[in-house]
């Protein structure tokens, strides 16, 4: 199948954004030299940045990130969450692998898959944002007081994507392996009921219903924080959420293409790793 048949869509759809985020941003702002808030805020741009030149590499980093992050964890952290779950959570469970189809989907399915990635990452930045030290290492001290909401989700969400986005690929990893696990051999000693999982399928539950529940309990504290502070300001905290996390779910599609495209290779090298602690046993019905 054609690469860019399958791909075309997120290809366009990513062909729009950088239009949108980098090139114009590059051509039309360009007289607002050393005012831009990120040139000014964050460490790691130089001020001598104007305002589209900042707004393109505050997106070019975030795009990055994510690559770096999904890409790289999907080989280094695949094989520790497999060995995890061998050896640690699933010491009395039987595992095996359920043969893959023959033929390749030819539909891009990942479109949302940065959505989780995004709702962890902005909560973790919500939970930094109370300890300034840490937040001081990317951003000026002295206007901390005044833009810490925004000045963590600036600075910050570039490095929490890119690590949050990194805890899901190997789960996604896996996934694509098709190696399931039952408690098949303890179903026939007490009698309970054979439950069938996929391994990748439990790593993305757990990691999906964290992040869920922290971003929940991420915004409610830090809304009253907000509130005490600066009355109706909690509303930032929302409205930044609603934004934030569909734009790091669209900047997290260049990275889930890249993920797709080397799905094969990842697969057959996690084989081989479950192949070595014997998970090899093709899964019968």
């Amino acid at each position: 199948m054609s690469f860019f048949k399958k791909y075309r869509i997120p290809l366009i759809i990513l062909l729009i954004l950088y239009i949108l985020t980098i090139v114009l941003p590059l051509i039309l702002l360009t007289d607002q030299a050393g005012t831009s808030f990120l040139a000014e805020a964050i460490r790691y741009i130089p001020n001598t940045l104007n305002l589209g030149q900042s707004v393109a590499l505050f997106i070019t980093v975030n795009t990055l990130a994510t690559v770096a992050g999904v890409l790289v964890s999907g080989y280094l952290l695949g094989p520790v969450y497999l060995y995890l779950h061998k050896y640690i959570i699933g010491r009395k469970k039987v595992y095996a692998i359920q043969e893959r189809p023959s033929t390749q989907d030819d539909k891009f399915k990942g479109f949302f898959r940065g959505f989780f990635p995004a709702l962890l990452a902005i909560s973790i930045v919500l939970i930094l944002i109370d300890y300034p030290a840490i937040l001081d290492l990317f951003v000026d001290p002295a206007v901390t007081q005044t833009f810490t909401i925004e000045l963590g989700l600036i600075a910050w969400m570039p490095v929490m994507m890119g690590l949050s986005i990194a805890l899901f690929a190997p789960a996604w990893s896996l996934l694509d392996t098709s190696i399931l696990v039952s408690n098949k051999e303890k179903a026939k000693e007490t009698g309970e009921l054979l439950e069938i999982n996929s391994l990748g399928g439990w790593y993305l539950g757990f990691l999906k219903g964290y992040a869920g529940l922290t971003t929940i309990v991420s915004l409610f504290f830090t809304a009253i924080v907000i509130s005490t502070h600066y009355g109706n300001s909690y509303v930032i905290v929302l409205m930044a959420t609603l934004v934030v996390v569909p734009l790091y779910t669209i900047l997290s599609l260049l990275a889930i293409v890249l993920f797709d495209v080397t799905d094969e290779h990842r697969r057959k090298f996690l084989l081989r790793i479950a192949g070595r602690i014997g998970i090899s046993e093709p899964f019968e019905n």
